[in-house]
């Protein structure tokens, strides 16, 4: 008598292998998205630091007709302030374009990254870099 699995429990064991793919593809799918989302949170809030460096060491003046000023993450990379020669968005794998819209109000400074172009043509008084 030979020794082997009948075509039953060949299928029963490719039934079992299936159902526990459906059950970790989307567990891990889910866990690699999030981990790329928590990255990409803790780099933008570096940037935002960094022009916050940049801006302490480099202070641009508000006056009256200055609202915000802009700082590209290119020129921080150019001046030195990052590290690295390209700062990569780790949720698409692309280069960081962006940039960090300073504003004052109330004699505080607030820092936003923002993934829009740095050009200042609509924006009234301010000042890109």
């Amino acid at each position: 008598m030979r020794k082997a699995f009948t075509l039953v429990e060949l299928l029963g064991v490719l039934l079992i292998l299936g159902i526990v793919t459906l059950i970790t593809v989307p567990i891990v799918i889910k866990t690699v998205t999030s981990s790329k989302e928590s990255v990409y949170k803790n780099q933008v809030n570096e940037i935002e630091k960094v022009a916050r460096n940049w801006f302490i060491k480099d202070p641009v003046m508000f006056d009256e007709s200055v609202k915000k000023v802009k700082v590209s993450v290119s020129y921080l990379v150019k001046e030195g302030y990052v590290e690295s020669t390209k700062v990569i968005n780790p949720k698409t794998d692309e280069e960081m374009m962006g940039c960090v819209v300073i504003t004052e109000s109330l004699n505080q400074y607030y820092y936003d990254y923002t993934d829009t172009d740095c050009t200042c043509k609509n924006d009234t008084g301010c000042k890109a870099f």
